[in-house]
């Protein structure tokens, strides 16, 4: 009986890393998918195309497996793990962890002037000024909310393709 209990355990627990670690990686995908479909109206470094990460070492690493295959434009993705979103200044995207939802007011005001794209999944997001936020729905699919008026002060043009997928909650 004490070995069934746990092997439970010994499952539950591999199921609940391999959803979290899924999640990551479904976000690290639409992170992919919003630099396609997303034009800066000021010209940013053409060498490579930057991703910060705040928050999350997980989401850093799952960011980071994906940019190893893919490119935008020709451009390689380099992925930033950073502390201080200071640091994240010439990225094109920045994702802030739900974990640093202290940080939100600040986050919106840097990219919004540094002509970021501020995606997050802190609840509530996208109405307080983040350009989209990423949630769960009651099926568990990962779906995405876009504020318009926040792209549009961060010089940000997000094609019909994504206005399409997204979804409001």
């Amino acid at each position: 009986m004490k070995k069934n209990i746990a092997l439970f355990l010994f499952l539950v627990t591999l199921t609940t890393i391999a959803l979290a670690n899924w999640q990551h990686s479904v976000y690290a995908g639409y992170f992919y998918y919003f630099a396609k479909h997303t034009k800066y109206e000021q010209i940013k470094d053409n060498s490579e195309f930057k991703i910060a990460v705040i928050g999350s070492k997980e989401m850093f690493q799952a960011t980071r497996h994906m940019a190893l295959s893919k490119n935008i434009d020709g451009k390689v993705i380099r992925v930033s793990d950073n502390s201080d979103i200071k640091h994240a200044e010439g990225a094109h995207i920045l994702y802030l962890d739900a974990s640093r939802i202290k940080d939100l007011s600040y986050a919106i005001s840097f990219c919004e002037k540094n002509n970021i794209l501020l995606v997050t999944n802190i609840l509530g997001a996208s109405h307080k000024g983040a350009d989209i936020e990423l949630w769960e729905d009651t099926d568990h699919n990962i779906r995405f909310s876009i504020n318009d008026g926040a792209c549009t002060k961060g010089h940000l043009e997000l094609s019909s393709v994504l206005h399409n997928m997204s979804k409001s909650h």
